[in-house]
């Protein structure tokens, strides 16, 4: 790690997800897996950028469904002198969904919160795939603003095993970065 960076510290509420949610099983595995691996899947943690915000209210409950476009992350902050903290890769494993149900907060005021083109580090559970494209029921999301990460600085894939193209995990169930690329070096201010 390099000086002035450190592992992703998550807040107090949102560690009880960050501590026992699994980082290593990506959008693309999900479609890779057989129905009873599907069924006894982990609670998942995936980062995207918000790219659409809607709410149903159509049950008998408020739902607010985000759609995300999956992006890769290292879970690394950097504090040097950019405004961006958080180095995203420009690449990812395509488009996810995270339904969050039965809030206690006004989906009204959650639409408030979560914006597109701010990035979103979700917990969730597996609710379903459709047209290729995983749901997850929420646990919790904390949104990152716009200006606190770039995906314009690093770009990298992750590791995949070879024969079965699922996500390679090391010992410490995470997934490894491969073919990383620094597009830039970052300069004082944005980086966009």
């Amino acid at each position: 790690m390099a000086p002035g960076s450190r592992k992703y510290m998550p807040t107090t509420l949102e560690s009880q997800y960050f501590n026992f949610s699994s980082r290593c099983i990506l959008p693309n595995d999900i479609n890779l897996m057989s129905e009873s691996e599907l069924e006894n899947l982990p609670r998942l943690n995936w980062v995207g950028i918000i790219e659409n915000v809607e709410v149903d209210k159509s049950e008998a409950y408020e739902k607010i469904i985000l759609k995300l476009s999956h992006k890769y992350w290292d879970f690394i902050e950097d504090f040097s002198i950019q405004d961006e903290k958080m180095f995203v890769s420009d690449k990812g494993e395509g488009d996810f969904i995270i339904e969050i149900e039965n809030s206690k907060v006004s989906t009204d005021s959650l639409k408030n919160i979560y914006k597109p083109k701010d990035l979103a580090i979700c917990y969730g559970r597996l609710k379903g795939v459709k047209n290729e494209t995983p749901i997850l029921s929420g646990d919790y999301i904390r949104p990152v603003p716009y200006k606190y990460y770039s995906t314009t600085i690093w770009r990298y894939d992750v590791k995949k095993d070879s024969i079965n193209g699922r996500t390679i995990c090391n010992e410490k169930g995470k997934y490894e970065i491969d073919n990383l690329e620094i597009l830039k070096i970052p300069k004082a201010g944005q980086n966009k």
